[in-house]
């Protein structure tokens, strides 16, 4: 190997190097724009159920589905979203 393969094998390294670097930063950026809108539903789950709770006249079931969202996107907060921070 001479010195002009070897200097042209960094010149590739780097730029797929740099394209890596841009892939990585979209996909950071996408996970981060992805937990602001599952925080977003966890957040209004959660007002629901507060509604739910004080009006009397809300039907059994829906007050149990919103329970259950409330309840599954508070693990799922919990599970991807804080301990991955």
């Amino acid at each position: 190997m001479n010195e002009n393969e070897i200097l042209e094998m960094g010149v590739v390294l780097k730029k797929k190097y740099e394209e890596i670097e841009i892939k990585e930063k979209h996909f950071i950026r996408e996970n981060n724009e992805l937990k602001k809108h599952l925080i977003s539903v966890y957040g209004f789950s959660r007002i629901l159920d507060v509604i739910m709770d004080n009006n009397i006249e809300i039907p059994l079931e829906m007050n149990t589905m919103i329970e259950i969202l409330r309840e599954y996107m508070s693990n799922v907060c919990e599970d991807f979203l804080i301990l991955t921070q």
